[in-house]
């Protein structure tokens, strides 16, 4: 624990392995999550299946995380107009004119914070 290291406990099944781990994390207050893995456990198990997500769902969140960063950083009334065109963009898959949209406001950016 002081020197930070990483360690594999080993030992038979009811050893005291993870009970011993779960007081030394309360101990210093640590959160801690327990795995249980065995000479079955695979890559999939710990880091999770491949899910299938839409094309429309992806630019959904994108857009989301667009919006908000753009009304923290710009006065969203004053850009109205160019808000429209950005939501018409994503609404029509046009990569391309979103793309070029997000140049124009990361250069507004850039020239206001100088």
């Amino acid at each position: 624990v002081v020197s930070r290291e990483p360690v594999l406990l080993v030992g038979e099944p009811g050893g005291g392995k993870t009970t011993l781990v779960q007081v030394l994390a309360r101990h210093c207050g640590a959160t801690l999550r327990v795995l249980n893995l065995s000479h079955a456990t695979d890559a999939e198990e710990l880091l999770g299946g491949v899910r299938p997500v839409s094309v429309a769902e992806v630019s959904r969140r994108l857009r989301d995380a667009c919006a908000e960063l753009f009304a923290a950083t710009f006065d969203a009334a004053a850009n109205a107009a160019f808000l429209g065109v950005l939501d018409r963009a994503f609404a029509a898959s046009d990569w391309a004119k979103v793309a070029r949209g997000a140049a124009k406001a990361c250069d507004a950016y850039t020239k206001s914070s100088k």
